[in-house]
């Protein structure tokens, strides 16, 4: 049995904190989205040479200091909002819109922070996620960002995402979609690609039905 091609360790995450960069403003300097950035961060899958040498240039570093053990960065950004209470909105995570990959973890502290648009400024439990996946396209791209109201009713029809739990010692997954129907056994989930898709949930599992913000909501206009 061939031996498993182990990924090391990197410094990325901690030399772009440093620079106060989301990912998503890093993926648009290399030419990809947030959600591959997390995972190379996280050393989930190995990029090529040339996406390693566009991220040394962006974070204006050499490559060899991507992965050096002794690298120390400036000081990280905080992990907090560095301004007043509610200006900034954490993204906890990604949810997935795949119908392969099924659900994604939340995580229980945020990966990153954006700025709050000005018609949230008042908005209590808003947060972020990254979209995993293209089982949502057009609506939402794979690597685009949603904010999610925990306190916005969800109707039939609206986008939404469900967070689940089947065991107590399992993390919290979430997933998105259209909210097609829900009784008492069974919550459905509608996916745009490909058209006519749908997914069900076991009711019993989901925990929370949170409302994706559409355009006019982050406009301020409904």
């Amino acid at each position: 049995m061939a031996a498993k091609d182990t990924i090391p360790p990197n410094n990325i995450e901690a030399i772009r904190r440093a620079k106060k960069w989301s990912m998503e403003k890093l993926g648009e300097e290399i030419g990809t989205d947030a959600s591959t950035v997390s995972k190379i961060e996280k050393s989930k899958i190995r990029p090529a040479t040339e996406r390693l040498l566009k991220i040394a240039a962006a974070l204006e570093v050499s490559v060899d200091d991507l992965f050096a053990s002794h690298y120390v960065p400036p000081p990280p950004a905080p992990t907090s909002p560095p301004s007043g209470e509610g200006s900034q909105i954490q993204v906890m995570g990604a949810a997935a819109g795949s119908l392969a990959s099924g659900t994604m973890q939340i995580t229980e502290g945020p990966i990153d922070w954006i700025d709050r648009p000005k018609a949230l400024e008042n908005a209590r439990g808003i947060y972020g996620l990254y979209i995993d996946g293209t089982s949502m396209e057009p609506l939402h791209r794979h690597g685009s960002l949603v904010l999610v109201s925990e306190y916005k009713p969800a109707r039939i029809g609206d986008a939404v995402v469900i967070q689940e739990q089947r065991m107590e010692s399992e993390p919290m997954m979430a997933s998105i979609g259209i909210l097609y129907a829900r009784t008492g056994e069974k919550v459905v989930l509608q996916k745009l690609n490909p058209a006519g898709s749908f997914v069900e949930i076991n009711a019993k599992f989901v925990k929370t039905i949170h409302k994706v913000l559409d355009y006019g909501e982050l406009l301020g206009l409904a």
